[in-house]
């Protein structure tokens, strides 16, 4: 996928990020920035997914976020790990992309919990597995929306 069209559902996430916001029940699960860097890693590379995680983790740190760098380190760290398994299996159907979305809301969470950790900060309440449940369930169909609207346009390549 090009870089400009990743751009384009990283801006088309902002705006999702923050129709959710509006909705209280569902904010703290819902995180299309995360589901956007975690799609920029499916094709194999490297550079468009160490890219892709680091706008829409600043992004995500800058409009969203606590600390400047936390999100940015979290989704870069999954997107460019992600890439490399990307390279060696074809993540370009819905299963095999269904897979690593499933796991990057509690990768996120546990490298976000690390780093509060290893800095000192307050990580605030852990949250419990009916969270973590909830969590996985809306980012993967947030990111099942994404690959349906990217294949739809013919932009999986």
């Amino acid at each position: 996928m090009k870089i400009w069209k990743l751009l384009l559902l990283g801006v088309l996430a902002v705006f999702l990020k923050a129709l959710v916001a509006m909705v209280p029940p569902i904010a703290p699960f819902a995180d299309p920035l995360l589901v956007v860097s975690v799609f920029g890693a499916l094709g194999g590379k490297r550079w468009p997914a160490l890219l892709t995680g680091l706008v829409c983790g600043l992004l995500d740190d800058a409009l969203f976020g606590q600390w400047l760098g936390l999100h940015a380190f979290s989704q870069m760290t999954i997107a460019f790990a992600l890439s490399f398994a990307a390279a060696k299996v074809d993540m370009l159907y819905a299963l095999p992309a269904m897979l690593p979305m499933l796991a990057a809301a509690p990768a996120d969470w546990a490298i976000q919990l690390s780093l509060a950790l290893l800095f000192n900060r307050s990580a605030g309440a852990i949250p419990g597995p009916l969270v973590w449940l909830a969590a996985v369930a809306i980012n993967t169909a947030l990111g099942l929306l994404f690959f349906k609207l990217a294949a739809r346009r013919g932009s999986l390549s």
